[in-house]
């Protein structure tokens, strides 16, 4: 997890970040510090091209803040003990597997013949190109992300840009939120088939490396879960009116639940109250502007309902860390959702999507709305950064093209043969028929949503639009 105040999240040193705050590895040595924000990459000139082997693949012009090269992606091979990698269902669970990583220049940064890989996600464990999650065997540090046994592998079946999410916590990383999930974006081979291009990420879980919360102290992680039922979790409700999942502890004593519910009645009657000294008790006000503010932005369509993070430490709920954008930026189906798209209207850009849980009493709240206001005009060019010309989009664009390439190259060609053009669930948006398009239509949705935005912040009709939020997913 990447930034935050020391007290609650534990600081790993992470890869370098394409335009982004880094911190580099401290395995590697005094002479290596902390970077400097906002790092400039070397200016490239950087000419729109089509790829004979994948032709809807072009590369920005203009790309200042562009590396000069191409940066591979890493590269995780998974092996099954029985071979049926390909064919595994959620249902399956955990299959014994030899786990091999190496970083971009072939080096095998973790190898263990005796880990675990299983399918992972909600929805997404229902697309045709599977997520997953690998176990090591023993706690393993991948890449500076601090030790644990288990990551996750995001398969972004549903968004054809392969972008989204990394995006999003890039962003996160750049506004400091609390214990934001560290990422790679990787190649991913399961049992000798390339499966294509993925995002490696930690978990959200508990842990000195992760989301450094003491459930022996009262503290807890908690999840949006608006209806999902599962067997084996614990879930607790704010006042009657918000419904959480706890991640942790995952499975709390009689007298932790107490303590937990109590606290989260408090915090609800803190927010409806209006009353800004009890909300400060409450709530880490930074970090719910912040978090309010990406989410804003994005207009993720499982925010409040699902993989929507809090957690309780030192006395006060935190915000995050964030997950999950698939569908997210546009990326919503008109069709079932038209509430996303202002109800009738068909645009998608507009209107306040954010506003739910804790979010639709904290809205109220004159001091809660100028810390929102402060965090937009603090990180502002950094959201227009996301799509303006050798910004965010045109990085990743540039520096993963190859990976990119690959997973929508036919099988034929060495490729995973996934196709940007097709509709892979009901939930996203009809998609356009290349990743170039794609990418296109998604850059011209920020610049519309960031404009939106502006307008409403910057004239002070945050709180009205918040009352006026149509969607509920």
């Amino acid at each position: 997890m990447l930034f935050a105040p020391a007290s609650l999240c534990y600081n790993t040193p992470v890869h370098f970040l394409r335009g982004y705050n880094a911190v580099l590895p401290k395995e590697a040595g005094s002479a290596q510090k902390l970077m400097k924000k906002n790092v400039l990459f070397a200016a490239a000139a950087v000419v729109w091209s089509f790829t004979a082997v994948f032709p809807a693949m072009a590369f920005p012009q203009n790309a200042a803040m562009a590396p000069s090269a191409a940066q591979s992606a890493i590269a995780v091979e998974i092996t099954t003990g029985n071979g049926t990698g390909n064919s595994l269902q959620k249902e399956n669970g955990w299959q014994a597997a030899a786990l091999k990583v190496t970083d971009e220049t072939g080096v095998i940064a973790a190898e263990d013949g005796s880990g675990q890989v299983k399918v992972r996600g909600n929805s997404t464990a229902a697309g045709e190109k599977k997520p997953y999650n690998i176990k090591f065997s023993e706690k393993t540090d991948l890449f500076g992300f601090g030790k644990a046994k288990t990551y996750c592998l995001l398969a972004n079946c549903f968004d054809p840009t392969l972008m989204r999410n990394t995006l999003a916590l890039g962003l996160a990383q750049k506004m400091g939120l609390p214990c934001t999930t560290e990422y790679h974006v990787a190649e991913v081979t399961m049992d000798g088939v390339y499966k294509g291009c993925y995002l490696l990420t930690e978990k959200v879980e508990a842990g000195k490396d992760r989301v450094d919360v003491d459930a022996g102290k009262g503290e807890f992680l908690i999840e949006c879960e608006r209806e999902r039922v599962e067997d084996g979790v614990t879930y607790v409700t704010a006042g009657g009116e918000f419904r959480f999942s706890l991640t942790e502890p995952e499975v709390p004593t009689a007298e932790q639940l107490s303590a937990i519910q109590a606290v989260l009645d408090e915090a609800l009657a803190a927010a409806k109250s209006n009353d800004t000294a009890e909300i400060k008790k409450n709530f880490d006000m930074d970090s719910f502007a912040k978090f309010y503010l990406l989410n804003e932005y994005f207009k993720g369509l499982d925010f409040a309902y699902s993989s929507t993070n809090f957690f309780y430490k030192d006395g006060k709920l935190y915000a995050g860390p964030i997950w999950d954008y698939d569908l997210s930026s546009g990326n919503v189906s008109e069709e079932l959702y038209p509430g996303y798209y202002g109800g009738g209207t068909g645009i998608s850009y507009a209107n306040a999507g954010c506003a739910h849980c804790w979010f639709k009493y904290l809205l109220k709240n004159h001091e809660f709305c100028r810390r929102v206001q402060d965090a937009f005009g603090e990180y502002q060019s950094d959201m227009r950064n996301v799509f303006e010309a050798g910004g965010r989009i045109d990085t990743e664009v540039v520096s993963f093209r190859e990976a990119f390439r690959k997973n929508y190259a036919p099988v034929s060609e060495g490729g995973a043969g996934w196709d940007a053009g097709k509709r892979y669930s009901e939930l996203q948006r009809a998609p356009e028929k290349t990743m170039e398009e794609n990418v296109s239509v998604m850059k011209e949705w920020f610049k519309n949503r960031l404009g939106w935005l502006t307008a409403v912040i910057e004239n002070g009709k945050l709180a009205d639009e918040a009352d006026k939020c149509l969607w509920v997913h």
